[in-house]
């Protein structure tokens, strides 16, 4: 085979030199026309031509032009024939051509070519007579050769000769010229290939034959050793059912231990769930109630107030009762009470004896001593109108906090069935890690909300293939026990963010930090820094499994101060495909 490949090589040398030889060969022949017929341009009628529009009613200018399509029309191959110079911003330009005026490719002289041309650049900075390389158009394949004319006297470059010559012999001639070399390699390192696959297929005959001889003692030794496969295979099935067996009693364990780990993290916090949900229905039914009153109170009061009402003085009711639909919540005490006083002093300067009531309504309403309109009517007709709408504005008010306490109890309700979602078939799901670390910080916001700050620093990622009923017990074990370091009082950090294919959760606290003792045995199955009866000792070991099982990690940090649980999570497919790896 080296042989072969040596005559391949052999041949590609030659072929390459000989298609150099024949290119070097026509481009000889190529530049010595252009060479030849730019000797007999003028040099000093060349000279005097401008190279501008004024060239054309010049008698130099015909009479070289004429040269130029005397010798086009001499020989077919010749398709273009021009004169180029340089102006002084050294752009080439034509002085003329072989193309006819009013044709679609007529060049009048002083057409600037800023064309990127490399022939027509290095044949008028140095000099030189240069062949460019084959170009394919509309009008087929041919090359530009290129001669500079320069004065007799000076030596000054006074334009280029161009001739675009017919390149299609060129091409057929050098491809004759290569082909030789070329068929002739291929024949000799075919002969070779072929006698060496003869000798091959002859040594391959004499392997066959041994080879049949060492198959048969193989098969007779594979026969023997299958039956003992065979024996082998029986009592690894036996092995195997029973390590399955195994397995999915382990499997059940762990997720019962799972199950009575959620139990237990929802029986510390359901006494706070309850005060979180007791808190907004409390204010519910105190708004309702509020509510019933005021509604109690129009029905007496404003069909006697509205009857017999004048247009004007209806439309002002009006207008305070639509500014009363489009009011916020109530501000915080401190504001309201703000605004009350200030309500409260202009009214007294302005000569109101009950000013008190009549700033709780005005407040109500979101108006202010100064609206003119407004204090007229109540120097003038008293308060009622003012008091009526102010009720339903009150009304308006009951409706918006009402529905934000029924939001709170809500949210909490939501978080809490959320979180005791079982799902036991396992499914992997799509979740955002986002909205499941909010759901477990209202399940403990009564344990955070009197001491302790929750900074969320949630970046933007992608959402986490997993089974969410089991990552969650991750995100309860971790916020539980960053609150139980701090004593419910501090600063708890959760913190969400990408890292290459990786999308990491951190829960941070500020609390005194693991002791020598519970950072090496961190993760030990029923190890607990707590006091009996409040912990097991399988949190952290129970959420590193599960972390495992969604093909991530848990890592920490720990110094007093600042204890951090990162746990990482392959996003997306990645999370699916490791996972099941190691289910």
């Amino acid at each position: 085979m080296l042989l072969f490949a040596l005559v391949l090589a052999a041949g590609a040398i030659a072929t390459v030199l000989e298609v150099r030889a024949a290119e070097d060969f026509m481009r000889d022949i190529t530049l010595g026309r252009a060479r030849m017929l730019a000797t007999t341009i003028d040099a000093e009628r060349l000279a005097r031509l401008a190279g501008s529009a004024e060239d054309e009613r010049s008698p130099d200018y015909d009479y070289i032009r004429a040269q130029l399509v005397r010798v086009k029309e001499a020989d077919p191959r010749y398709r273009y024939i021009y004169l180029m110079g340089r102006n002084a911003a050294g752009i080439p330009f034509f002085f003329m051509g072989t193309a006819p005026k009013g044709a679609a490719d007529y060049s009048p002289p002083g057409q600037e070519y800023p064309e990127d041309a490399p022939a027509l650049a290095r044949a008028f900075a140095e000099r030189i007579e240069v062949v460019s390389p084959p170009v394919r158009d509309r009008w087929g394949v041919w090359r530009s050769s290129l001669v500079p004319i320069l004065e007799p006297s000076t030596g000054e470059l006074l334009a280029v000769y161009g001739m675009d010559i017919d390149a299609s012999d060129w091409q057929g001639e050098v491809a004759r010229r290569g082909l030789a070399p070329a068929a002739i390699s291929l024949f000799a390192a075919f002969v070779i290939l072929a006698l060496y696959l003869f000798l091959q297929g002859r040594q391959k005959e004499k392997a066959a034959a041994g080879l049949r001889l060492r198959n048969e003692e193989l098969e007779a030794k594979v026969a023997e050793r299958t039956l003992l496969l065979e024996s082998a295979n029986a009592e690894l099935r036996d092995s195997n059912g029973e390590l399955a067996r195994a397995l999915e009693e382990l499997k059940n364990a762990e997720t019962q231990l799972v199950l009575n780990e959620k139990l237990a993290a929802l029986g510390q916090l359901i006494a706070g769930i309850a005060h979180e949900l007791n808190t907004p229905l409390g204010v519910t039914i105190s708004a309702l109630d509020s509510a019933g009153a005021k509604i109690d109170r129009l029905m007496e009061r404003l069909p006697a107030l509205l009857r017999g009402m004048e247009e004007e003085r209806f439309r002002f009711f009006l207008g305070l009762v639509a500014g009363a639909r489009h009011l916020e919540p109530a501000p915080e005490p401190a504001a309201q009470r703000s605004q009350l006083r200030r309500a409260r002093a202009a009214l007294t300067a302005e000569g109101f004896e009950d000013a008190a009531s009549l700033a709780e309504d005005l407040v109500s309403l979101g108006r202010e001593p100064s609206d003119q309109r407004l204090m007229a009517e109540l120097r003038d007709r008293g308060p009622e109108l003012l008091r009526a709408a102010a009720e339903l504005a009150d009304l308006r008010q009951a409706q918006l906090v009402g529905a934000q306490a029924a939001g709170r109890a809500a949210k909490v309700v939501l978080a809490l069935r959320t979180f005791a979602r079982q799902d036991p078939g396992g499914a992997i799901v799509k979740v955002d890690l986002a909205q499941e670390l909010d759901t477990v910080l209202t399940l403990y916001q009564s344990r955070t909300k009197r001491g302790i700050s929750v900074i969320r620093n949630y970046r933007p990622a992608p959402p986490v293939e997993c089974r969410p009923d089991r990552l969650s017990q991750v995100w309860v074990n971790l916020v539980n026990n960053a609150v139980y370091a701090m004593a419910d009082a501090g600063i708890l950090e959760v913190a969400i963010r990408v890292d290459g294919p990786s999308v990491l959760v951190s829960v941070a606290d500020d609390g005194p930090g693991l002791s020598p003792d519970a950072r090496a045995r961190a993760f030990t199955p029923f190890f607990t820094t707590k006091p009996a009866g409040e912990g097991s000792g399988l949190g952290l070991s129970l959420s590193k499994r599960i972390v495992e099982e969604h093909g991530g990690n848990i890592s920490w940090e720990s110094a007093p101060g600042r204890t951090v649980f990162t746990v990482r999570l392959p996003a997306g497919e990645a999370a699916r495909s490791e996972g099941s790896e190691r289910s």
